[in-house]
């Protein structure tokens, strides 16, 4: 009796916790039911369980039950067959990695059939919506990367014909294709990955996402072309899909100008990342700043006008001039946030005026005005590019005053300032002569509309007087000729000279002083009436004598009949980094536009880099782009018999 109770008792018990189970299991997959089957949530949100917010979540014990159960039901299931695309695209993924750690060249095959498997599948994804990112996204872009970088480590890309990728059948060709650098095809020589996407020496970075493979360009040629640096470096955006006409080809987008994409009937965002090439010269550049001040006579710091793009007619020229001991890389900030404006880029092309800072600046003014003539000869000598005839000069500290040589009549006031007779009639050598004409007899370049001047001391500087600025001075040493030439001037004219002319060769550091008799000729000049200018003053400290930017009192920044003056809390080093000057300058070259000549801005080439005038070279400018291939394959078959056939791929 007492054996059938217990029976009993333990068949009840039995009974129960299977009802129970059953209850859970029921309620687990009915649950699964409704949210797989049903609900057909948004495609990559993620699955989280919910429960109604009266109840108390399940007990802890019983959740690990069904659980349990449900990775039990799978179990049993009966396995989902294998997608065979997305298996090939793994397949050929995983076969290029293998071929890449051994560093042969079959690795590029392999990663060319893996992006071209994955294209048709990453079309839905082709939006700003999605909020993560799928396996086949990533397998495109992983192989995309690699299709970018690779050909060229292993000498296998011609930018003028296209990547060759050895093939089971041997060595074909994917063709490139390049939409809307102002480059040459010849220019694209190292391609790098983006490797770091932030700057401690740039108060903006300006990347965004989107499809496709941000890179940097560098190069370098020899010779350099006139007003360009030898070497360059430039973003660009890579891209594997099919042509309009249905075969694949390998684009190189410039992320400046180009900034979405056309895939079927839908407008996509292109990955861009602006501010990388910025980094890369900016992070690790060959910075002579200190040797132009202390050894100006140094051939490497020789004054230059520099673009930092090829010359790109109908767009407004924009001249950034820097300050003392300073040079060209103090405008990376600068320049960095205007390319990153599309207002901006799509009507302004930026140059830097690079010199030895510890010359007298009367002769750096010289050699810009100069420099800007013989470009304009160059860019337009007809006078047909209205946009070149509405030039902007930015000059920070020093260079405002270099920058006000550019617009302003100097008649007899900049040689009465330091001479007692006319200039006619001193002894002097032909050359010497022709110099100093030069430096202290101009007219306003008549193509320069606008200046900004950013803490610029047109009144000088306190720092020049003070100790450091004495010891500066003494430290710059001029040439041994300049040295002898004006021992010679002065000892050739007797009495002609003033105190503080006949005491040495002026540098910039004697210039700054308050008292120094051509800094305040200077002050005195007068503008030319189609020139506007503006004023960008640094303040926040206090300072002997008024506010400024522990250099410059705001008093000797601000320039009677500005067009406009801003005041930045910025230290007088960093004001032309600071954010809130980049966007002044924004403002005022905005406001540029609307008071200038209409000019349609112009449309960016589509296929190859636009003819430069300044710069023949014997490369092709459109890129001889190789006939397109089945889109099966994406390849033009090159016949080589003495190429030995490689392994098939599985």
């Amino acid at each position: 009796m007492e054996s059938m109770t217990f029976t009993d008792a333990r068949a009840t018990s039995c009974a129960l916790i299977i009802s129970i189970l059953a209850i859970l299991l029921f309620a687990g997959c009915a649950e699964y039911t409704s949210r797989s089957d049903f609900a057909a949530p948004r495609k990559y949100a993620p699955t989280v369980p919910s429960f109604p917010s009266t109840e108390p979540p399940p007990n802890p014990k019983y959740q690990r039950i069904h659980d349990h159960i449900h990775r039990k039901l799978h179990h049993h299931k009966k396995e989902q067959p294998i997608d065979p695309v997305m298996a090939a695209i793994e397949g050929h993924y995983k076969q290029a990695n293998e071929h890449e750690q051994k560093f042969k060249p079959e690795c590029l095959y392999h990663y060319y059939q893996a992006a071209t498997l994955s294209w048709p599948l990453i079309r839905p994804e082709l939006t700003p919506n999605v909020e993560e990112e799928s396996r086949v996204w990533k397998i495109y872009h992983s192989s995309l990367s690699k299709l970018s970088v690779l050909p060229p480590r292993f000498n296998l890309f011609d930018p003028s014909q296209g990547i060759t990728i050895p093939s089971p059948a041997g060595n074909m060709v994917l063709p490139v294709s390049y939409t809307g650098f102002p480059w040459y095809p010849e220019d694209f020589q190292q391609l790098s990955l983006v490797t770091v996407a932030q700057s401690d020496d740039l108060a903006r970075y300006h990347s965004y996402e989107g499809v496709g493979i941000p890179i940097i360009v560098e190069g370098k040629r020899d010779p350099a072309p006139d007003f360009m640096r030898p070497d360059h470096a430039f973003a660009a955006t890579t891209l594997l899909r099919p042509s309009s006409e249905g075969t694949w080809v390998f684009s190189f987008y410039d992320p400046v100008r180009v900034r979405d994409i056309t895939v079927g009937a839908q407008n996509v965002p292109l990955a861009r990342d602006l501010t990388a090439p910025f980094v890369a010269k900016y992070g690790n550049p060959e910075r002579k700043s200190l040797q132009g001040l202390l050894r100006p006579d140094s051939p490497v710091d020789s004054a230059k006008l520099q673009m930092i793009e090829p010359f790109q007619p109908g767009k407004i020229p924009i001249v950034f001039v820097h300050g003392l001991a300073s040079d060209r890389f103090t405008w990376a900030n600068m320049a960095n946030d205007l390319r990153a404006d599309p207002a901006m880029i799509d009507r302004y092309q930026i140059l830097a005026f690079q010199y030895p800072t510890g010359r007298p600046f009367l002769e750096s003014a010289a050699k810009l005005r100069q420099q800007l003539t013989r470009l304009r000869q160059g860019a337009n000598p007809q006078g047909e590019d209205i946009a070149f005839d509405q030039m902007v000069i930015v000059g920070h500290s020093l260079g405002g005053l270099v920058a006000k040589l550019q617009v302003t009549y100097s008649q007899q006031t900049l040689w009465d300032s330091i001479a007692y007779e006319p200039f006619n009639s001193i002894c002097v050598e032909p050359k010497l002569r022709s110099k100093l004409s030069e430096a202290f007899f101009f007219d306003p370049v008549p193509f320069v509309q606008r200046v900004v001047f950013i803490a610029t001391p047109h009144l000088g500087s306190n720092y020049a007087q003070r100790t450091v600025g004495r010891v500066t001075s003494c430290l710059v040493k001029p040439s041994p000729q300049d040295v002898e030439a004006h021992r010679r001037l002065i000892a050739d004219n007797p009495g002609v000279f003033t105190g503080q002319f006949r005491k040495r060769v002026p540098n910039s550091v004697d210039l700054l002083e308050p008292e120094n008799r051509i800094l305040l000729a200077i002050y005195k000049l007068r503008y030319s009436p189609q020139v506007k200018y503006h004023s960008i003053i640094g303040t926040g400290y206090h300072m002997k004598g008024g506010e400024g930017d522990k250099v410059v009192l705001v008093e000797s920044a601000e320039q009677a009949g500005a067009a406009s003056q801003n005041l930045v809390v910025a230290r007088h080093s960093e004001i032309q980094r600071n954010p809130n000057t980049a966007n002044d300058l924004i403002r005022i070259m905005t406001e540029n536009l609307s008071s200038s000549p209409i000019v349609a801005p112009p449309s960016p080439p589509t296929s190859g880099p636009p003819i430069n005038i300044l710069f023949a070279s014997s490369a092709t400018v459109s890129p001889a782009i190789v006939a397109p291939p089945p889109v099966v394959t994406g390849f033009r078959l090159i016949p080589n018999p003495e190429t030995p056939a490689l392994s098939a791929a599985p």
